[in-house]
């Protein structure tokens, strides 16, 4: 299982990733209290977990949701990367392991 963290301030994007989601990708969009003070965001946290069968479906599903668009911080396995889709393919990648 592949864990990844997105941290976004667009309530839309938040709502829009819940949707199509691939078999063996489930997504958790966590409580969180919209602040409407000047000068300050909110800050929307959506916990994404992958299982290994459904990696290949990954990029192209986040890619449809425009993720570089709107995320303001990708963590994935606890590692936080650029907002990028090449390096966030590569540690997708790099996360899988093959098991005889």
């Amino acid at each position: 299982m592949i864990n990844i963290k997105i941290e976004t301030n667009s309530i839309l994007f938040s709502n829009a990733i819940k949707q199509d989601v691939p078999d063996g990708v489930s997504v958790n969009v966590l409580p969180y209290r919209e602040n409407r003070q000047l000068g300050t965001e909110t800050v929307i946290a959506i916990a994404i977990g992958v299982a290994q069968t459904a990696v290949a479906f990954l990029i192209p599903w986040l890619t449809s949701k425009k993720l570089t668009k709107h995320a303001t911080k990708i963590t994935i396995d606890e590692k936080e990367i650029a907002l990028e889709y090449g390096e966030i393919k590569r540690i997708i990648h790099k996360q899988i392991t093959i098991e005889k």
